[in-house]
């Protein structure tokens, strides 16, 4: 399959319900067309990745938006992908860093 390194990764915020147990890709929920971010993947596997997803938490804060969460989507328009942890994994979970003043 190849390393994804340098490859951007667009977060788009999803804007319906959705179950982790019965989601494919025919049942996958909506999400906006613009991304809320991107993040262009690093060269070493097993590595954090970082997304600004101020914009969308702000939305989430002030009720503007339910939080319905993202979808990453690799735009290297290779078949190539980039892969990620689900949060059943402990030491790579997926981890939200809210900076808060």
């Amino acid at each position: 399959m190849g390393t994804p390194s340098g490859h951007q990764v667009n977060a788009y915020r999803i804007t319906s319900d959705w179950n982790e147990k019965n989601v494919t890709w025919n049942t996958r929920p909506s999400y906006v067309t613009e991304p809320s971010s991107f993040a262009i993947m690093p060269a070493t596997i097993n590595s954090w990745v970082f997304w600004n997803l101020t914009g969308d938490v702000q939305l989430f804060v002030n009720s503007s938006a339910p939080n319905y969460g993202w979808r990453m989507m690799d735009t290297s328009g290779t078949q190539k992908c980039s892969c990620f942890y689900s949060k059943d994994y402990s030491e790579f979970h997926p981890l939200l860093i809210i900076g808060y003043k």
